[in-house]
């Protein structure tokens, strides 16, 4: 199944049964690296996952990590 993405206000959701393998596939990254940077981001309250689902909290973060790594 793929990922959907709606926003909510400020915050970004993605909707996935299997968003760990999907993110995984696009990175080429191993699902357990992509778990484990998933709850970095998490604690960082970058992202909050609940049930299979992401919120982007900070996109502004989000974006200059991805910009800068």
């Amino acid at each position: 199944q793929n990922s959907t993405e709606t926003t909510q206000g400020n915050h970004h959701l993605l909707n996935s049964v299997a968003v760990e393998t999907e993110l995984g596939d696009f990175t080429n990254m191993a699902k357990e690296s992509v778990i484990r940077i998933l709850k970095e981001f998490e604690d960082d309250h970058i992202i909050e996952m609940q049930n299979q689902r992401i919120r982007i909290m900070d996109k502004d973060k989000l974006k200059l990590i991805c910009n800068n790594g």
